[in-house]
């Protein structure tokens, strides 16, 4: 994690995040500031035209754009689904559904990403940039699961289909495998499942996250389970979680984005366990 100091206080923002204002070329900050405006004026004069010119109240009364008029995103920010495939191993899940599924979600955060760092919805945003913070975790956080999921499930059937069970497992997979295989057989199997927590819970057993990572993970878990827009607490019997009081904030979707990475990393941990998990 890097750090920059803000009247008098330590933000922590994720890696391969680079504050604009803090050591870059002067000459280069303005002219992107300038570019920025020049953007955002030109979007607004096409809206004052659509209600003016048109007699249009957006978004009531919406208008559907040719194709060549509507606003295009800059090339090369969003990752190929490729590139994405390759760096979080999502070819090697044996659920190749689970793996497309999760290569268009992360490439979707790409630009869940461009929103936020290029919006004012990152910050602030009125109640539009809380709810869609809100969502943003919600996404970043299912996407943590469904690759921690497609793992867990992938070590199912490798260990269940090992001759030299627990012989060459470098750290505590096979005991870890023994301890839950009936569950995870069922899980497979479609006749029970096999939730985020127990897969946690899993991970942390064989030692392939830590104690502190685990609790980090259960609790974007707890935001995640907070999707409706109806909550009603079990014990108070009160509606919980309206978003503008809620800390959904860019610093948690930040957290979410490095937890995606932590378990990249993880899941190689998991995978250099056992050679056959590369098959």
């Amino acid at each position: 994690m890097k750090s920059w100091i803000k009247s008098g206080t330590i933000k922590v923002i994720p890696e391969g995040v680079f504050k604009l204002n803090s050591n870059s070329r002067k000459d280069v900050q303005e002219s992107i500031k300038a570019e920025i405006k020049k953007a955002s004026d030109a979007l607004q004069k096409a809206e004052n035209m659509v209600r003016e010119d048109l007699g249009k109240n957006a978004p009531e009364e919406n208008v559907l754009l040719p194709k060549d008029s509507v606003l295009k995103m800059p090339r090369r920010y969003f990752r190929t689904l490729d590139t994405i495939s390759k760096k979080y191993k999502l070819y090697l899940l044996h659920d190749k559904i689970l793996a497309k599924n999760l290569s268009y979600s992360i490439q979707y955060t790409d630009f869940i990403n461009y929103i936020l760092y290029r919006t004012e919805f990152g910050r602030g945003g009125l109640s539009i940039g809380a709810l869609f913070r809100k969502h943003a975790i919600i996404t970043a956080t299912t996407i943590v699961e469904g690759i921690i999921m497609g793992f867990v499930e992938k070590t199912y059937l490798k260990c269940s289909e090992c001759r030299k069970f627990g012989k060459n497992c470098k750290i505590k997979i096979s005991s870890v495998y023994y301890k839950n295989r009936s569950i995870f057989k069922k899980y497979i199997d479609h006749q029970t499942s096999f939730n985020f927590h127990k897969a946690l819970k899993y991970l942390k057993s064989a030692n392939i996250i830590s104690y502190e990572k685990y609790k980090q993970l259960n609790k974007l878990r707890n935001y995640r389970n907070h999707i409706h827009i109806q909550y009603i607490d079990k014990e108070t019997k009160s509606r919980q979680r309206d978003f503008m009081n809620e800390d959904y904030s860019l610093d948690i979707y930040n957290n979410v984005i490095n937890s995606l990475e932590y378990v990249s990393k993880s899941i190689d941990r998991l995978l250099d366990s056992c050679e056959n998990f590369y098959n």
